[in-house]
């Protein structure tokens, strides 16, 4: 028994001793390798951002509904970072601070301000993309997902989005670069395409660098954000539906735009009529664009919605859209955003030719319409472009078929009454 005590003992003895030195060894190998590897990892992502020596193109995302823009970015030993982007003041580079820190791995921070690159992240973007507060929803610290030569993968630390970055090439002029996909942007600038996958056609709209389409079966909307390149369009990640899978679709002077990876796949520029345009997408209301008719009915709506709770239009769409979740699909109509509440006041409507339509609103309401009806009388906006027993019909008419920037109405019973509706959101319509 004694032996057998001392036997066990021993080895008792000889497993804790194994596991302390196997212990120590293992946190000595682990601490080390990982501070070093830490080190590591940053210096080669420093060194990596460094070696584009002509910059990097940014194939950037803020929320996925704005679409992708192409933002260059040089870095230097100094830990600065200098911008050009093709959304603001793009003549111009804006040079600001980055620094590369460890995280839970690599991430790679814009921490100075920089016009061209905060323009994206800014919640007050300066064109008033996005709601106040929110702007484009965009990224200025990232996680660094994958870094090479060829390619670096980052993935936004707030909201996620990834951003692809691929070095330009020697010699290659920035300004050239995105005069390019400007140009090409312009080429393909239509309010609406047709999508052809195989022999299925599908119908599609576009909202700043978003295309999206309905499925008729389901009635579930597809969704195709994309950056615009020299190429053509190229999409935020495939897309498959009905057995296709989409890219991108490369310019074609025929005006049959194909993806590079299936010829099955294409997109056609569609230009729908001036009656179509203004039933079926939203157009904004600014103060200013109301003729002299309408400005005493807008004015009673804003002093009323000053005595609904102190409350202030945020945002005033006539056309076809969806404000929110609790709406089944788009209504047609009058559509106020009053505080943090939604308020539809729908229009019926008939054809009179593609660029003629008669209005009125019918009385019916949506979300928080009856709430404001009841308490702010806001259904008094909707007198200028008609009711019940007093039907308006208007000329409709734009600056350009092909991409309208604005749609006017004019009352053909009534010429003070003409208001012209903006294509580009516009938020508080009483201040522009």
């Amino acid at each position: 028994d004694d032996m057998k005590k001392i036997h066990l003992t021993f080895l008792w003895l000889a497993i804790v001793a194994a596991f302390t030195a196997c212990k120590n060894e293992v946190d000595d190998v682990f601490d080390k390798s990982s501070a070093q590897r830490a080190t590591e990892a940053i210096a080669t992502c420093r060194q990596t951002l460094v070696g584009a020596t002509n910059g990097w193109v940014m194939e950037y995302y803020g929320d996925t509904q704005y679409g992708g823009y192409n933002v260059l970015a040089k870095f230097d030993d100094n830990s600065l970072v200098t911008v050009q982007n093709e959304a603001y003041q793009s003549n111009k580079t804006f040079t600001s601070h980055f620094k590369l820190e460890q995280s839970q791995g690599v991430i790679l921070s814009f921490d100075g301000y920089n016009d061209a690159f905060h323009y994206f992240s800014d919640p007050n973007n300066p064109d008033g993309i996005g709601d106040n507060g929110k702007g484009m929803l965009g990224d200025f610290e990232f996680r660094v997902l994958k870094v090479s030569a060829d390619s670096i993968l980052l993935r936004g630390k707030k909201h996620y989005s990834y951003v692809v970055m691929k070095p330009l090439k020697e010699g290659a002029s920035w300004k050239d670069y995105l005069d390019k996909a400007k140009q090409r942007e312009q080429d393909m600038n239509y309010t609406a395409y047709d999508l052809h996958l195989g022999d299925k056609e599908y119908r599609v709209k576009k909202s700043y660098r978003m295309l999206s389409f309905t499925d008729p079966e389901t009635g579930d909307v597809q969704e195709m954000p994309y950056l615009q390149t020299a190429e053509g369009m190229k999409l935020y990640q495939p897309l498959t539906f009905g057995g296709k899978t989409i890219t991108a679709f490369n310019y074609s002077a025929d005006d049959k735009w194909l993806d590079p990876l299936d010829k099955t796949v294409m997109l056609t520029p569609y230009i729908p009529t001036l009656f179509e345009q203004i039933t079926t997408t939203p157009w904004y209301v600014a103060y200013s664009n109301l003729g002299t008719f309408a400005k005493p009915y807008w004015d009673t709506l804003k002093n009323n919605a000053a005595n609904v709770n102190g409350e202030e239009i945020t945002m005033a769409v006539i056309g076809s859209i969806k404000l929110n979740n609790k709406q089944k699909g788009p209504a047609f109509g009058l559509s106020l955003m009053s505080g943090r509440y939604a308020a539809v006041y729908t229009f019926s409507y008939e054809k009179v030719s593609d660029s003629r339509i008669t209005l009125w609103y019918n009385g019916k309401m949506e979300l928080d319409g009856d709430y404001y009806a009841r308490n702010g009388n806001y259904p008094v906006a909707t007198i200028p472009f008609g009711d019940k027993d007093a039907k308006r019909t208007f000329t409709l008419s734009t600056d350009n078929m092909k991409a309208p920037t604005y749609i006017t109405l004019t009352d053909e019973s009534d010429p003070t009454n003409v208001i012209k509706l903006m294509k580009n959101y516009i938020s508080m319509p009483f201040n522009n």
